[in-house]
């Protein structure tokens, strides 16, 4: 089984005409070391001192995993030159792209019996989510953009708004989907938080 850190919770801040944001950076340690969005590229300081103190060099992550393809979620990804990376649905090794890759076909990456990496489109085309078990949460989703936080359950504006679909349908459909799968969720610009059923 395997263990979920957050390294660092991100957060959304109004700004102007835009947004500050950081994005929710997290570890997932066990047969495999994963790492799901590793921030922007501003987010390197915080990225490497969170692996530091979970006794990892960027070296020992053998997956990178980006929910889906804005800066602040993919930055960093030089710092893993020997990792699978898995950025939407782009599965690759240094230059080299998979051909075979499930989630192009619409299936499930699995890596192993307890985690594995499932389509959640919405907040853009192409989401992706990774669905982990664990002995402390149960099953955990990390699901990037699709939840910003916790509290865009009762106020869904803060993800209405900046969903980039043409429609929200595809959103609420992931959310529901992941809401019936979880635990536990880490959202993308906010705290893990467990799921009331």
């Amino acid at each position: 089984m395997y263990q979920v850190i957050v390294l660092r919770n991100g957060s959304c801040k109004d700004e102007h005409n835009g947004y500050i944001v950081y994005c929710t950076i997290t570890l997932i340690k066990g047969e495999f070391n994963v790492l799901v969005d590793p921030g922007g590229y501003w987010d390197q300081e915080v990225l490497v001192k969170g692996l530091k103190e979970n006794d990892l060099d960027p070296a020992d992550i053998d997956y990178v995993i980006c929910s889906h393809g804005h800066s602040d979620h993919i930055g960093n990804l030089h710092l893993f030159p020997k990792a699978i990376k898995i950025i939407s649905n782009d599965v690759s090794r240094g230059n080299v792209y998979f051909k075979d890759n499930p989630l192009k076909k619409g299936e499930d990456y699995v890596v192993d019996e307890n985690l594995r990496i499932i389509s959640t489109p919405g907040h853009t085309c192409n989401d992706i989510s990774v669905l982990v078990e664990t002995k402390e949460y149960g099953k955990v989703i990390v699901a990037g953009d699709i939840f910003e936080c916790e509290e865009d359950i009762e106020n869904p504006s803060l993800w209405m708004e900046n969903c980039e679909m043409p429609s929200t349908d595809k959103q609420e459909e992931s959310r529901r989907a992941i809401t019936k799968m979880a635990n536990y969720i880490v959202p993308g610009h906010g705290a893990m938080f467990q799921v009331k059923k």
